[in-house]
């Protein structure tokens, strides 16, 4: 898991731009005409990843990935497993989602300040998150279902919608398994405190996740 968190050698901040590349692609089929590394908070100012404007609001990308099984979020991730087997009532929990509040944090009062005080463009946040293991966040699923959503409207006569969903669900899984592959094999991460020799750590292959962004919320 070290691998996977570690930020040295650069591969993380690879493996966030492979991820935001994508989606920015997506957000260009969907004629979204996006911007990359905006900052809509004023110049130098937390640069957001993804940024683009529809129907009179700013919509907000901010591409992240996380470890699945990190702290924190591993300890709520292994009580609504817990939950679940002992057949409780439970919410579907990922890192992705788990994440999502993270972003929130950050932006939540300055996009709430924003939209108290102006009277031109409100601004929306989308957190898209990808954990390791192929899972998404909800509000990240959601962006991608209303950016396949668009994509369809303009040339719903040759594909249908699940169709676009899959196609799309694919090519952002291939990134993300060979971003996690670029890293597990590289093995160039530094060695914790403690250790001499850098963690080696065995190549996985994470689950695809098509069927979960065709799932309902």
């Amino acid at each position: 898991a070290h691998a996977l968190k570690c930020m040295s050698g650069g591969f993380r901040n690879r493996m966030h731009d492979a991820m935001r590349d994508l989606v920015a692609s997506l957000a260009r089929t969907a004629l979204f005409a996006p911007s990359l590394e905006f900052c809509p908070f004023g110049e130098g100012k937390h640069r957001l990843d993804v940024v683009y404007s529809q129907d009179g609001w700013m919509h907000l990308l901010d591409i992240a990935t996380s470890a699945a099984l990190s702290p924190p979020e591993r300890k709520q991730i292994l009580a609504d497993i817990e939950r679940k087997l002992d057949g409780q009532a439970g919410a579907r929990l990922t890192a992705g989602t788990l994440y999502e509040k993270r972003k929130h944090k950050t932006y939540g009062a300055m996009i709430e300040a924003h939209n108290r005080d102006t009277h031109t463009q409100k601004m929306q946040l989308w957190p898209v998150v990808f954990d390791h293991f192929g899972g998404m966040g909800r509000t990240g699923l959601r962006w991608i279902r209303r950016a396949c959503a668009s994509v369809h409207a303009r040339d719903g006569e040759t594909e249908s919608l699940n169709t676009i969903v899959r196609h799309w669900a694919h090519k952002l899984n291939l990134a993300l398994m060979r971003a996690v592959a670029n890293i597990l094999v590289a093995g160039t991460c530094v060695a914790p405190p403690g250790r001499e020799e850098p963690l080696t750590v065995p190549a996985q292959r994470p689950a695809p996740a098509d069927s979960e962004l065709l799932a309902d919320d």
